[in-house]
């Protein structure tokens, strides 16, 4: 078989982007070594890993629809693919399969500065317009984004772990001292819609539990922070860590009493399938995709609501939440299976 793939974001995109396409092609290789892949990508950008069926086409750096429309399109074309898979943006193909992430921008708006709308409802005006086959990671999204194109089917390609992560060595990340002890782990970045306000606020509002354990905070640090909270009173039980690697990551998950991650909206979020591969203890939003992801075998709370957080996170942690009470759903979010729905999308 022979496919064509959208590369624009195999090296430096959004992380999500990112990943999808690289731990694709990594698992495709092995699970279908026959098969022949061209991967599409801009000049400039270095290549992650090299296979003998791995093709990698440089092409000029344009807008990601115009990449897709014309250059990804033309070596599908010419390369005669039986499947040509984009992300985001579909190209002209007549066995085109488009990965959209998710349709958040076209419910919550708010969240979005101007030029991003335009650029992302281009997405939703290309894909209802032009011939494919549409996937998305969970159930839950695909009914999303079937509100938002009714005359599209709409299939679940269910992704899985990163492979780095699951071959990290734990390692301590260097902000934490050695005599750290017990610790919440918060994980999200520089965005309203990862609500980290309401996780940090929440728990520091928990007085008993705040003087037994600490917080670390992923993905955004205490300089961000004041910034955009100019009421946040620095605290030595909060420790925030902007950035670390897949073995100081793995740590984390490995050494947490609890993870939170209390997220507005996500399309499938990627930060919960961890803590149930690492059998972390968790608290997440009260949303229709956490409930998908860990089967309702977890701890929710309304991320709305600071009184509902709290709560939890009382309730958890004065009853020293069990280690084992997660199990990662392994035989459904897998690359296998994701790869298995794409493959057979050209039959």
């Amino acid at each position: 078989m022979k496919i064509t793939f959208d590369g624009f974001w195999l090296r430096d995109g959004p992380i999500s982007n990112a990943t999808v396409l690289r731990e694709l092609l990594r698992n495709w290789v092995d699970l279908y070594p026959n098969d022949d892949l061209t991967v599409v990508v801009p000049y400039g950008f270095s290549i992650p890993f090299s296979s003998p069926n791995v093709r990698y086409k440089r092409v000029p750096k344009v807008l990601h629809p115009i990449f897709n429309i014309v250059f990804v399109s033309v070596y599908g074309f010419a390369n005669k693919s039986d499947l040509v898979i984009f992300q985001n943006f579909v190209g002209l193909s007549k066995n085109a399969n488009l990965y959209i992430h998710d349709f958040i921008f076209l419910d919550h708006p708010e969240w979005f500065l101007k030029y991003q709308l335009v650029y992302f409802r281009l997405m939703r005006f290309l894909a209802k317009g032009l011939k494919c086959q549409i996937f998305t990671s969970t159930e839950s999204e695909a009914r999303r984004i079937k509100r938002f194109l009714p005359n599209r089917e709409v299939n679940k390609a269910p992704i899985g772990m990163r492979q780095e992560l699951v071959n990290a060595t734990p390692v301590r990340p260097s902000q934490l001292d050695k005599d750290f002890g017990k610790f919440v782990f918060a994980a999200g970045r520089d965005d309203p819609r990862k609500n980290l306000n309401i996780a940090i606020k929440s728990f520091l509002s928990c007085e008993s539990v705040n003087a037994e354990f600490k917080m670390v905070v992923l993905g955004l640090s205490e300089q961000k922070y004041l910034e955009r909270h100019l009421d946040y009173e620095p605290s030595n039980v909060v420790v925030f860590v902007d950035r670390c690697s897949d073995d100081e990551l793995c740590w984390l998950y490995q050494n947490a009493t609890l993870f939170v991650f209390i997220s507005l909206d996500e399309g499938f979020g990627m930060p919960v399938l961890e803590s149930l591969y690492f059998k972390t203890p968790s608290l997440v939003s009260d949303i229709e995709v956490f409930k998908e992801i860990t089967g309702g075998n977890t701890n929710f709370a309304d991320p709305r609501s600071m009184h509902s957080v709290r709560q939890a996170l009382n309730s958890i942690l004065e009853s020293t939440p069990s280690p084992h009470q997660n199990e990662m759903p392994r035989e459904i979010f897998s690359w296998k299976n994701s790869i298995e729905v794409l493959r057979n999308a050209s039959k």
